[in-house]
């Protein structure tokens, strides 16, 4: 409908990481865009991005991301208001639905493996002043509306940085230039104190 060529690939298997295989198979430009379905990326962003990854020097960023909790529950809409002043997750690639590579950013890694969180790994794959946050227009993250569905995310989460510690580990093994695995848990900790030395912050970072 927008007039510009659209390929559709369909796989026999529903799998996230062998369609990201599939795509960088039958790419032959960059940059390129790592998009998760659920997340709405307005134009401009996307094209913004890519822009900047097309100058020298860049490797990976993502526009800014905002939480949408308007349909989600009390304790729901304060777990993501704590986490959305957390310096650590909105610097970050993993969380945003959305990341860009350059052609160097890509090759610090070979084919995505087959793991939960691939955009974890790929952050671990890159020092925290390589991966630059552009412009201003937010991508949009659709928030759980209940509590028992936050669980099942932080716990899909948890699988996947477990999965993901494994996997660097092991591509470091076989020779790939993949950066050595590291761990988020300090400075989670340091945001969320940081954050509760408020009252309302403190009842956010309960959540």
């Amino acid at each position: 409908a927008s007039g510009h060529p659209v390929e559709v690939i369909e796989l026999d298997e529903a799998s996230k990481p062998a369609a990201l295989r599939a795509g960088d198979r039958l790419l032959r430009i960059f940059p390129r865009l790592y998009l998760d379905a659920d997340v709405v990326l307005p134009g401009p962003a996307a094209r913004r991005v890519l822009e900047h990854l097309a100058r020298d020097g860049s490797v990976a960023a993502r526009p800014p991301f905002r939480y949408d909790t308007a349909h989600s529950s009390a304790i729901v809409r304060r777990y993501y208001r704590a986490r959305s002043r957390m310096p650590t997750v909105m610097r970050s690639i993993w969380g945003a639905g959305v990341y860009g590579l350059s052609a160097a950013g890509r090759a610090r890694f070979g084919d995505y493996p087959d793991v939960i969180a691939e955009d974890l790994f790929v952050h671990q794959c890159f020092d925290p002043d390589e991966i630059d946050i552009v412009g201003d227009e937010p991508v949009l993250v659709v928030a759980p509306a209940r509590y028992r569905d936050l669980l099942k995310v932080r716990r899909r989460a948890y699988r996947g940085a477990a999965q993901s510690r494994v996997t660097t580990g092991q591509s470091e093994q076989q020779g790939r230039e993949v950066a050595q695995s590291r761990s988020t848990t300090p400075s989670t900790v340091r945001d969320v104190l940081w954050i509760g030395r408020s009252l309302p912050g403190a009842l956010d970072a309960a959540a």
